[in-house]
This record gives structure tokens, sequence and C-alpha cells, in this order.
């Protein structure tokens, strides 16, 4: 069970990450970057949430998980104050 989780984790990971890189060189829409990430990121979410104890995680993917939700927060804060400024 431990083995899927890892791969399921790794693979969303790596899944935003590159979703990620594409938004930010305006290779994709903020609509849809939600539509693929959003499930994906409230899943790492919940895993760093009932994981909290689980050693792996945390010393593994929690830096990287914490990376990927500040960028998801940058993106769509500057996504909004674009839309303000119009």
């Amino acid at each position: 069970m431990d083995y899927m989780k890892y791969k399921l984790i790794k693979e969303s990971v790596r899944f935003i990450e590159l979703c990620q890189m594409h938004v930010l060189e305006n290779g994709m829409e903020i609509k849809l970057y939600d539509m693929m990430t959003n499930i994906k990121i409230n899943f790492l979410k919940d895993m760093m949430e009932t994981e909290k104890t689980n050693f792996f995680l945390r010393g593994r993917f929690f830096n990287k998980i914490n990376n990927i939700l500040r960028i998801d927060s940058l993106i769509h804060s500057c996504h909004y104050s674009k839309k303000a400024n119009v």
C-alpha cells in the first residue's frame, strides 16, 4: 500500500510541476491549469494532513509539495491581479 501511495504522490507532483512550468511560460491558460491540477493539489493537501507522521512523506516530498503549493498560490495571485488591472 505504501508503494502505491508513493507512486501516486510522485506522479501527482511531477504532473503538477509540468503544468506549473507551462503556466509560468505562458503556454497554458489558468482555467486549463485549474481543471487539470485542482484534484491533484487537493489530494496532495489531504495526504500531507493525513500522513503527518509518515517519515517518508515528510522527508522526501514535504518540501516539493510545499513548493508546489507556493507556486500555485503565486500563479493564482498573479492571475487575479492581472484581472483586476484590466
